[in-house]
């Protein structure tokens, strides 16, 4: 990712002359369980090639996580664990019984930034293809809704907690391009994030069932619209 950065930055910072396209562009996506928010700033580079960088914001998704058989599992010592630092495998009620975790219920909200290259090809006056390679970093808050059970006595408590941290994602992103005018463009197609974690002391999934662990797909539809001179 190191390596990625560096290329990105050094192509950044490379004269380009001052006809070169901009656009600046809007776009929702949604895994249906979230809706996300994305502002961004493009220029054309080169011939058919682009930098792209901008900031995001909104839900994120929610997951819930249970185990086949899972109170069998508790009972024959297995430990549960969750991939938040503030969620714990157990906890002690007023009357010192211990419950263990058994299953948790998350959702997340989020800010961050994104930085990317990109290609498009326009195949007709109207109609066209881009394809995104984007960098993104989140600041992300978790509320995780985390249900206990008490091996001896048989019963059930349940408990809330919130945490914050930071994920990154490697997205590769393609869509459809509808012209709408000569300056404004629509268009609709798929996201396909990597998320990996940068605070694992706060976070650290063991399986891609986590949140914001792992490919995740969004669909997305969006406006861009030309600023400057149009080439």
């Amino acid at each position: 990712m190191k390596n990625l950065l560096l290329t990105l930055l050094c192509i950044v910072g490379i004269n380009y002359t001052t006809k070169a396209q901009q656009r600046i562009g809007i776009d929702v996506s949604s895994r249906l369980t979230d809706i996300h928010l994305t502002a961004n700033y493009q220029r054309v580079v080169k011939t058919n090639f682009l930098l792209n960088g901008g900031l995001t914001v909104g839900s994120m998704g929610r997951k819930f996580i249970f185990f086949d058989n899972d109170t069998t599992l508790l009972k024959n010592g297995y430990v549960i664990q969750s991939p938040y630092s503030a969620v714990p495998t157990t906890i002690t009620d007023t009357a010192s019984s211990n419950f263990q975790l058994f299953r948790y219920d998350m959702n997340a909200t989020g800010f961050g930034a994104l930085l990317g290259i990109g290609f498009f090809k326009e195949f007709s006056v109207n109609h066209g293809i881009r394809f995104y390679l984007n960098t993104k970093f989140h600041f992300v808050q978790s509320r995780v809704h985390c249900g206990y059970y008490n091996i001896q006595q048989s019963n059930y408590t349940y408990s809330v907690f919130h945490q914050n941290y930071f994920v990154g994602s490697i997205s590769p992103e393609l869509v459809h391009t509808i012209r709408l005018s000569g300056r404004t463009t629509f268009y609709y197609g798929v996201k396909v994030p990597y998320y990996f974690s940068l605070d694992k002391g706060k976070f650290r999934p063991t399986t891609t069932k986590e949140l914001l662990s792992g490919f995740e797909a969004d669909l997305c539809i969006g406006l861009t619209y030309v600023i400057g001179k149009c080439d």
